[in-house]
């Protein structure tokens, strides 16, 4: 289904090493320097540049490696539609995603796919919108949620759905009563602001570009629950959705204060999958339970 060529060129791209790779494949080094050089001969081009520290890709090392990532994505899926023909649904299936549907869109997609598809697993990634967005173009994982439009044109949306940010603060917050502010409004307040990566950050940068806003960002993590423990702890506000927050507004622990700025009154959640025309039946069936559980959330 492979051919050593590529499973070689694959395994040397990981491990930036010819000796490496040979003892991960438990073959000698020479077999695999010789696959290297014949795909590099079929090919045209070098793939790898060699220097002290190893074998780094080239620019059309890259686009091999896509490729190579591909085929054998693709053949997996193929054995997995074969296997379902004989004994039934079953395969692996990685879901990457922002933080927010993490609370109801895919708890509900499992509990709904646990008594009929019991052979399906299925792995969870949690990462920001970017690293979503990228693991889904190159393979790494079938489907994934980011917040807010695509931004790659190598993904595919499924659907999307309205999922406006708000502001939000402790109970007692200057800004806490009023039925709505800007980012304007926030003058001097601090702040707290997921990592660049995440897609709420990158719509709160934008939306600040557009409106000449500066905000006094006292907290930065990469975690959307410190954040929301941040803000409960220090009175710090944070931008985030109904959803992500439902615990602490339950509790009363934070308020949500609606914001003006319409980007950020218009911000989204994203269902994307990869270009490949085909996917494996675990994937659809994953894929249909997720769009299943966003319909049922209108």
């Amino acid at each position: 289904m492979e051919s050593a060529a590529l499973r070689y060129f694959r395994e040397v791209a990981a491990t930036g090493s010819v000796t490496r790779a040979g003892a991960n494949l438990f073959v000698a080094p020479s077999a695999v320097s010789r696959q290297i050089r014949l795909l590099e001969d079929d090919l045209g081009v070098p793939l790898f540049t060699r220097g002290a520290r190893g074998m780094t890709l080239t620019a059309a090392g890259h686009h091999v490696l896509e490729f190579a990532t591909h085929t054998r994505q693709r053949a997996a899926d193929l054995r997995a539609e074969l296997d379902a023909d004989r004994h039934g649904v079953r395969g692996h299936v990685v879901i990457a995603t922002v933080e927010g549907p993490l609370s109801r869109y895919i708890p509900d997609a499992l509990a709904a796919l646990a008594p009929t598809h019991p052979d399906v697993r299925i792995d969870v990634r949690v990462a920001g919108s970017h690293d979503v967005g990228a693991a889904v173009a190159e393979g790494s994982a079938h489907l994934g949620f980011v917040f807010g439009p695509p931004t790659r044109s190598d993904i595919v949306t499924l659907r999307d759905q309205p999922l406006p940010l708000s502001l939000m603060v402790r109970p007692g917050h200057p800004l806490a009563g009023r039925p709505a502010c800007s980012l304007r409004d926030l003058g001097d307040h601090p702040v707290a602001l997921p990592g660049q990566h995440f897609g709420i950050r990158q719509e709160v940068d934008r939306a600040c570009a557009e409106t000449g806003t500066h905000l006094r960002i006292n907290y930065e993590a990469n975690s959307l629950a410190l954040l929301r423990d941040i803000a409960v702890r220090t009175g710090t506000a944070i931008f985030m959705t109904a959803e992500d927050t439902a615990p602490e507004l339950a509790r009363g622990t934070l308020v949500r204060v609606p914001l003006t700025d319409r980007r950020l009154t218009a911000t989204r959640l994203t269902l994307v999958k990869g270009l490949t025309p085909y996917s494996s039946p675990a994937t659809r069936i994953v894929g249909d339970a997720l769009l299943a559980a966003m319909n049922g959330s209108r």
